[in-house]
């Protein structure tokens, strides 16, 4: 073979490597650009609870002792949704302090969300327990939501008397809580006490006027003592709740009609009104509320909304 032939042949064996070289490169740029975008995708996910359960976690690592940074963990994963992790660093530390009530509170929180009622339920009573003796506690919010918690538990257990006690607690810690009042509403039905549930689930709409799951519960029980009028504004709510405001007009109409004292069918056929966009009718039937019942929160409110102070 000749010079030029051996030099040929040298020249394509380089330009076989240096694209071959070229190609590797090639591919390495195009598996680090999609491992980049890939993390970058992940790292925009990330949110803020993420990232103080990571630090917090190190800071668990780095003192396992810690009972206060466990706590914090705890409730961190309580509110990522993960119960067992939860669970987890709060039974830590429980067995330093078992009458810590924040870690208590974790713990049903979290056994309450798994479904495991029995377990909720322990928890959560020994928080009334270690409050028995507290000044403060029919102020306390927290205890408001212990004490909701029992009921709901007492209620899906059969417990309705239970589920009352604990829930009337609830309510001198809340007193404008319409779930409150809805839960104790269903809790007296359940008991058989069908008044009491009437005027509980009454004063939840002061609150929440468009409440169906109340307006639902209040049909049943009128239903049931054959008040046929009561149980037809229920029905006409309930048509509001759900937008059919043709079916909601007739049926309050025929409400304020029927039971004229009632301030709940006056103020409903006022938020038909308002709904329909009818002012001058709706600040007529907010007011007729009002001289029902003088201190209607919700007519006053939409006397000031509409402008007919």
């Amino acid at each position: 073979m000749n010079l030029r032939a051996q030099l040929g042949t040298t020249d394509d064996r380089i330009l076989v490597r240096l694209a071959l070289l070229l190609a590797g490169i090639l591919i390495l740029s195009v598996l680090a650009l999609a491992t980049y975008i890939y993390f970058d995708s992940t790292r925009s996910k990330d949110t803020l609870l993420d990232r103080q359960l990571r630090q917090v976690e190190d800071q668990v690592r780095s003192q396992p002792y810690n009972a206060e940074l466990r706590l914090t963990a705890a409730n961190l994963y309580l509110n990522r949704g993960d119960y067992d992790k939860a669970i987890g660093q709060a039974s830590e530390v429980l067995k330093v302090n078992d009458q810590n009530g924040d870690v208590l509170l974790v713990l049903g929180l979290a056994y309450r969300q798994k479904g495991n009622l029995v377990a909720a339920a322990r928890y959560f009573e020994q928080i009334i327990k270690l409050n028995e003796n507290n000044e403060m506690a029919r102020v306390s919010r927290k205890l408001a939501l212990v004490n909701y918690q029992l009921g709901d538990i007492y209620l899906a257990s059969g417990d309705s008397e239970g589920a009352v006690v604990a829930l009337k607690r609830a309510l001198e810690s809340e007193p404008t809580d319409a779930d409150v009042h809805r839960l104790l509403g269903q809790a007296y039905m359940a008991a058989g006490k069908l008044d009491e549930a009437v005027q509980v689930l009454r004063a939840a709409l002061r609150f929440v006027p468009n409440y169906a799951e109340i307006y639902q519960s209040l049909k049943e029980i009128w239903e049931r003592q054959g008040d046929q009028d009561r149980a037809a504004f229920a029905t006409a709510m309930l048509s509001y709740t759900s937008g059919d405001l043709a079916s909601a007009e007739r049926g309050l109409t025929q409400a304020v009609q029927a039971i004229p004292d009632m301030v709940e069918a006056r103020q409903g056929l006022g938020m038909v009104y308002e709904k329909l966009g009818r002012r001058e009718q709706a600040l007529d039937s907010y007011r007729q509320a009002l001289t029902l019942d003088g201190n209607s929160y919700i007519a006053k409110q939409a006397l000031g909304r509409l402008g007919g102070e």
